[in-house]
């Protein structure tokens, strides 16, 4: 089947087993083949790649980047060829092995909760090897929660402004400013008054999706590619903010929200349009970006103007001229 065909397939019934399956094989085998250059000690909690590990990859990445931050249909929508799809899957499961590491942009958001917790109204306590984040003096009973609950929660606190990453920048982004993320941590224990340290990092991961920085400089240093991506420069950046520019409002914000991890459903709701009007916007909108941006990039230089793209609008939400 060719590649045109394999995207009609999985735009027209995203849950047909056997997309899925095949899926699995192909993200199984790079899997197989790209995490092997990676250290065990630092990406696999010093387990060995061996065929159980590179499965167990696997299947953690299809489940936590291609489903739950819906990749796979990302990949397709901004694909052009088989050449270009395989090349995001590959970026993807980089970026995906990048969390891995031991030392996370969510362990930086732990450490400045941990501050902002020392003071009124709220308190950290340590607990042997557990931090658990309350309401000073709560009574509450400590217990770990269901990855519904997690969900719930992601949910609660999604709309919360923040900063996205400037790919460029030499130093960690901080995600949120401290105001925010005080908010944050009001609203969560607002609503289970007592949460540990694992629960609010897996509450993080479900949508805080960017790389961290020096993680992405590790891997280009560690890691021998065959394609080498050429950086946008400010002509390229000054061209997508005019793009964005002269979206309609509806548009960018379904790019925003879509890279915000928003659901469908939720995206519907939130902008008060059916969900098939969503669908339709948002392919329509890769269409745009497809037609009128990339023509002037490398395909290797697709994902970036995407990301980019989602850059812009935010400066232009927040009034902020990059120049």
């Amino acid at each position: 089947m060719t590649f045109v065909r394999e995207k009609e397939k999985f735009l027209k019934n995203q849950h047909d087993p056997q997309i899925w399956a095949d899926c699995y094989e192909f993200v199984f085998n790079i899997c197989s083949k790209l995490a092997k250059t990676y250290p065990p000690s630092i990406y696999n909690n010093y387990q060995k790649w061996d065929d159980e590990s590179c499965r167990e990859l696997a299947q953690e990445f299809i489940y936590e980047r291609l489903i739950e931050q819906n990749q796979l249909e990302i990949a397709y929508l901004s694909s052009q060829t088989e050449h270009h799809f395989h090349n995001f899957l590959r970026r993807q499961l980089r970026q995906h092995l990048s969390k891995r590491r031991k030392r996370t942009v969510v362990d930086n958001l732990l450490d400045r909760l941990k501050k902002i917790c020392d003071n009124e109204p709220f308190e950290v306590l340590e607990v042997k090897n557990e931090l658990w984040f309350q309401q000073r003096n709560s009574k509450a009973e400590r217990r770990f929660l269901s990855p519904n609950e997690i969900g719930e929660l992601a949910k609660l606190v999604w709309d919360i402004p923040r900063l996205l990453q400037n790919p460029h920048a030499e130093r960690h982004t901080m995600v949120y400013t401290t105001d925010n993320l005080t908010l944050l941590i009001d609203r969560v224990l607002s609503k289970i008054l007592c949460i540990e340290r694992r629960d609010l990092s897996k509450m993080f991961e479900r949508f805080l999706t960017l790389p961290d920085r020096r993680d992405l400089e590790d891997l280009e240093n560690t890691l021998v590619e065959s394609e080498k991506v050429k950086p946008l420069d400010k002509k390229d950046r000054e061209m997508i903010r005019k793009f964005a520019s002269e979206l309609e409002e509806q548009d960018r914000n379904i790019l925003w929200f879509k890279h915000q991890n928003l659901s469908d459903d939720l995206l519907s709701t939130r902008l008060g349009i059916s969900r098939p009007t969503v669908a339709k916007r948002k392919k329509e909108v890769f269409t745009l970006i497809e037609n009128q941006l990339f023509k002037f990039f490398e395909p290797e230089q697709y994902e970036e103007v995407v990301y980019e793209t989602v850059v812009q609008i935010s400066d232009l939400y927040e009034g902020v001229d990059n120049g």
